[in-house]
């Protein structure tokens, strides 16, 4: 199988002006390509067909990046024997994570690593750890993105306190101002339904009696309006679009918003670490807030008198963080909201929040369901996608192995007749040079063993791909088996089992369950190459 060079290109947000304010070019997409193919090319031991894996606008400190993730995935699968990058700060800017890669995870991929400019080479450097060079210049990377961090975190909080606001996005009722940057002007249309919604919370109205008005109007919830009218990025929403409807969490999240009375409110979150994706809510008391900064939609009186009706946000203190197999995958298979696990003295159960809310507006199950029900049909389901996994594991590395054997052997075959037909070529030549045929002919049969040449050629350049293929399923089936081994012997359904075999459980009712699983894609690519086989087979009979 030929091996596959991953080139690892990276441009992160605070590049995006490179050739400006004396930006460095030297970190753009196509001088990393270029840098990188010119250091391969130089040298006669890395040899392969290069992958371009291109995350572009993407911080360094964040390892949650698509083509990363996938180059990585890939690497597991044994696609990929070297990865190349221009420098450190490409592949990442937390020296922590980056020496995990280049000391833990890549040797044991069997990954060779090569940081261009940083002169590291994996292979020279086989169970060392990192030089003490290579060491200084990933922390240094790290220093320099937290320095970044804090000096734009400083900027934002001096726009905040002028009034000026740094967010991507309005709240629903507000629009971004055409004219002046940073501020918000009233969006009449969804400012109506956020009057409305004040009101009946000023008058006694609880926040699902509200909900329950608003989806009897067919009023749009603030997700839908804002995408409808481009006021936020287009993205996928995985709710059906019959089930995208209010509920009290919305009601109540839309009676909280200060914003509404004209005042700047930012700096409500905090990110986890820098470059991590993963937010927390900070107090209250830290929060930037700035009164009078944009027209008002609800006066401070009647935001005051909604609020008293909302009952107090239980205390974070006092949640537990739930543990059990099937947290963040088991969902409602009509609306696609996350169900919820509820514990009481007697019995625990599954339930679909999001039909108990909206009630009769919405088509989901309000049955409760049993956990111990649930997950005995699902661990029943996982151990048969285990056992058919190895079974069809061991088939295919079998099948494979004999086909691969196969493709060599005609590949041998398909080659002797390149050689022997530009044989035939030289030969007509030679018959020319001497007389004995005419230049016409010689022309002429000249064009004919070209083309026969050419087609035999492109031949070999399909079997290379049928190699290529049949040795990454070979990949991917060793895998599969490995994995499915270490979880056979289970007794029971385990959080590492549902994380490692399955992609998601929709209920639709207590006898409706579908569940769908990691690996399928490998099984029916397995399953369309027994059929395909089973009809060449058919086919020689006929």
């Amino acid at each position: 199988m030929t091996p596959i060079l991953a080139f690892y290109l990276r441009l992160s947000e605070a590049d995006g002006d490179l050739g400006s304010e004396g930006k460095d070019e030297s970190n753009s997409i196509e001088n990393q390509r270029l840098l990188l193919q010119s250091f391969v090319d130089d040298r006669e031991d890395i040899r392969g067909e290069v992958r371009e894996y291109i995350d572009d606008g993407y911080t360094g400190t964040n390892f949650k990046r698509p083509a990363f993730m996938q180059m990585i995935e890939e690497a597991k699968m044994g696609k990929i024997s070297t990865i190349l990058v221009k420098d450190l700060s490409r592949l990442g800017r937390d020296y922590i994570i980056v020496g995990d890669y280049i000391e833990q995870i890549f040797p044991m991929l069997n990954v060779r690593f090569i940081a261009v400019n940083n002169n590291y080479d994996s292979k020279e450097h086989q169970n060392e750890a990192m030089s003490f060079d290579v060491a200084v210049s990933n922390l240094v990377n790290t220093f320099y993105s937290r320095d970044l961090s804090k000096k734009q975190t400083s900027a934002h909080k001096a726009k905040w306190q002028k009034g000026c606001s740094t967010s991507g996005t309005a709240p629903y009722g507000y629009k971004k101002s055409p004219s002046e940057k940073g501020k918000l002007v009233v969006d009449p249309e969804a400012a109506e339904i956020v009057k409305q919604i004040f009101e009946r919370a000023a008058k006694g109205f609880k926040t699902r009696e509200i909900a329950l008005k608003l989806n009897e109007a067919k009023i749009p919830t603030p997700m839908e309006y804002m995408i409808a009218h481009n006021l936020l990025p287009k993205r996928e929403v995985i709710t059906p679009e019959k089930e995208r409807l209010w509920n009290s969490s919305m009601v109540s999240s839309i009676i909280r918003k200060y914003e509404y009375t004209g005042a700047l409110v930012i700096g409500k979150r905090r990110t986890l670490s820098i470059g991590d994706k993963s937010v927390r809510t900070k107090p209250k008391t830290e929060w930037t807030v700035v009164d009078g900064v944009n027209e008002q939609i609800i006066p401070t009186a009647l935001f005051n008198e909604a609020n008293l009706t909302l009952t107090k946000p239980r205390s974070s203190a006092y949640i537990t963080k739930q543990k059990y197999p099937l947290k963040g995958k088991i969902r409602c298979g009509n609306c696609h909201h996350a169900l919820s696990r509820a514990v009481s003295t007697y019995k625990e159960y599954y339930i679909c929040s999001h039909g108990t809310q909206i009630d009769k507006y919405s088509s989901c199950c309000k049955e409760q369901y049993p956990v111990k029900s649930i997950e005995h049909v699902v661990w029943r389901a996982l151990k048969e996608h285990i056992r058919v996994l190895q079974q069809t594991g061991l088939m295919v590395i079998d099948e494979t192995k004999s086909e691969i054997k196969q493709i060599k052997c005609v590949q041998k075959n398909i080659k002797e007749k390149v050689i022997q037909l530009k044989e035939a070529k030289i030969q007509q030549y030679e018959l020319y040079a001497s007389g004995v045929i005419s230049r016409e002919t010689y022309q002429r049969k000249k064009e004919a063993l070209s083309r026969q040449i050419e087609y035999v050629e492109q031949e070999i350049e399909q079997q290379e791909t049928r190699l290529i293929e049949r040795g990454e399923l070979c990949s991917t089936a060793t895998n599969a088996i490995k994995l499915a081994e270490s979880f056979s012997a289970d007794d029971k359904i385990t959080i590492d089992a549902v994380d490692n075999f399955i992609e998601v459980v929709y209920v639709y009712d207590p006898n409706r369950i579908e569940i769908v699983f990691r690996f399928e894609d490998f099984l029916r690519e397995c399953s369309e190459q027994s059929n395909n086989q089973k009809e060449d087979s058919e086919a020689m009979y006929i």
